[in-house]
């Protein structure tokens, strides 16, 4: 039988159920986030030496994959999408009363 075939896929989830569907896909991205953010840290307002331009722009997409993702992770997952939006609005609320610090 084929690995490729919905007979083996079935078999397998029925004695091994998938659980946390995306979450690999989902650290891959928040990795992919967090060394851009670094790289734009030490180069704010000038192209990375890496010759694949401006931080921002690449910030930018990376931030759309990691909502992607975190979308993908709670919708495909046993996760309560009305909780996690409150706890989200009350910690955006914190961080608008700090007024969050950014580099020079």
């Amino acid at each position: 039988m084929s690995l490729e075939t919905e007979g083996f896929k079935e078999l397998i989830n029925r004695h091994y159920p998938i659980r946390y569907r995306g979450i690999f896909k989902l650290t891959e991205e928040c990795g992919e986030l967090l060394t851009d953010i670094g790289k734009l840290a030490v180069f704010p307002d000038v192209p990375h030496p890496d010759g694949k331009g401006l931080m921002n722009p690449r910030i930018q997409d990376e931030l759309a994959d990691v909502l992607a993702a975190v979308q993908y992770f709670i919708e495909n997952n046993d996760f309560d999408k009305n909780y996690i939006n409150n706890r989200k609005e009350e910690k955006l609320k914190k961080f608008k009363q700090w007024e969050l610090d950014g580099i020079l």
